[in-house]
């Protein structure tokens, strides 16, 4: 039944004050919102399934999840991918949202929850963000995000200058006999698992000298990002 029909027909049938009939057609929309994004993320992921199958990928398994993001708090079911030979596993949907291991809350709503408690209101703009945002986070949460952002951008700012310190500024275009690719991850502890911070870097350099007794890497250039894909992308570039 179409949502138009659905709410028609609750609208003639339930008899509601002015006020309970908003109440229900809030709740109606936001369930009709959550089925229907459900539904689309399980479309994009049968997408990038298709894509990554190219690759090699095969489907594990389908697990759910549940997300808040600026729109709505969604659950859905997307797939843990295996490569046939070298058994890497990835969630090619969780990658495309930007979602990390254990996160509950979109990149979008920890930005919008951050703004809008610069001013420290933690318990009313919460109270805000569920009237219009349809998801459930407590002032605890919403003091917690701001400062993990803030940490975040702490850090980036770090990296920003580590990659400016080790990069060359402008390096020239030639040919190498040796060029090495290294990647690693840092993870940034919190009390809360959710907000653990994942660091991937990628580092190009053409190799290994020695200076005196100590070793160096020659031109190295460095890439961070709290996303891996995005990191890999710098390094493309």
């Amino acid at each position: 039944m179409e949502l138009s029909q659905h709410l028609y027909r609750k609208t003639k049938e339930l008899g509601l004050t002015a006020i309970e009939w908003e109440d229900m057609m809030r709740e109606e929309i936001r369930f009709h919102l959550q089925e229907q994004v459900a539904i689309f993320f399980e479309m994009l992921d049968n997408s990038l399934f298709h894509e990554k199958r190219a690759e090699g990928y095969t489907t594990e398994k389908k697990t759910e999840r549940t997300i808040s993001f600026r729109f709505a708090e969604v659950t859905f079911r997307r797939r843990r991918l295996v490569h046939k030979q070298t058994r890497e596993a990835l969630y090619p949907l969780d990658e495309f949202l930007n979602i990390a291991p254990r996160q509950r809350i979109s990149e979008g709503l920890k930005e919008t929850v951050s703004t809008i408690c610069a001013k420290g209101m933690y318990q009313k703009t919460m109270e805000i963000m569920e009237e219009v945002s349809y998801s459930r986070i407590s002032a605890s949460t919403a003091n917690r995000i701001v400062k993990e952002i803030e940490e975040r951008e702490k850090i980036l700012a770090e990296i920003e200058k580590e990659e400016k310190e080790l990069s060359n500024e402008e390096p020239e275009k030639r040919k190498v006999d040796y060029l090495c690719i290294e990647g690693d991850g840092l993870v940034l502890g919190c009390q809360m698992k959710e907000f653990h911070l994942e660091l991937h870097r990628f580092q190009i350099h053409e190799g290994v000298r020695y200076n005196g007794k100590r070793t160096e890497l020659i031109n190295p250039v460095l890439f961070s990002d709290f996303s891996r894909k995005k990191a890999f992308e710098k390094v493309l570039m």
